[in-house]
C-alpha cells in the first residue's frame, strides 16, 4: 500500500508487473498480485475444481502445497476445490 501511495503503483498489479517483457504473463487475465510479493490465482470457472496457473520469473512458495517453484512455469491442472484459494508468496 505504501508504494501505491508514494509511487502511484497499483495495489493489485497484473502478473506481468514482475517481468514486463514476459509475453506469456501478458496473456493472463485471471491471476493477480497483491503488492509485488503475493500472487493469487482463483478458480473463476463455475464448478471447476482445478485450473492452470502461470508463475512469472522468480521463486514462488506455494502455500497450499508447501513447496517452492522456480518461474517462469505453468502449473497444470492445479487442484483447487471451493475451499482452496491458490496463492503463492514471492521468495527473495
Amino acid at each position: 500500500m505504501k508504494q501505491a501511495i508514494e509511487k502511484g503503483t497499483p495495489v493489485n498489479p497484473p502478473i506481468w508487473w514482475i517481468d514486463p517483457l514476459d509475453p506469456e504473463a501478458h496473456k493472463i487475465n485471471d491471476e493477480y498480485l497483491l503488492g509485488e510479493n503475493i500472487l493469487v490465482a482463483p478458480v473463476t470457472i463455475e464448478a471447476a475444481e482445478s485450473r492452470n496457473i502461470y508463475l512469472p520469473k522468480g521463486k514462488w512458495y506455494d502455500v497450499n502445497r508447501v513447496k517452492t517453484h522456480e518461474g517462469p512455469i505453468w502449473l497444470t491442472d492445479y487442484l483447487a476445490p471451493l475451499n482452496v484459494l491458490p496463492y503463492f508468496l514471492r521468495v527473495k
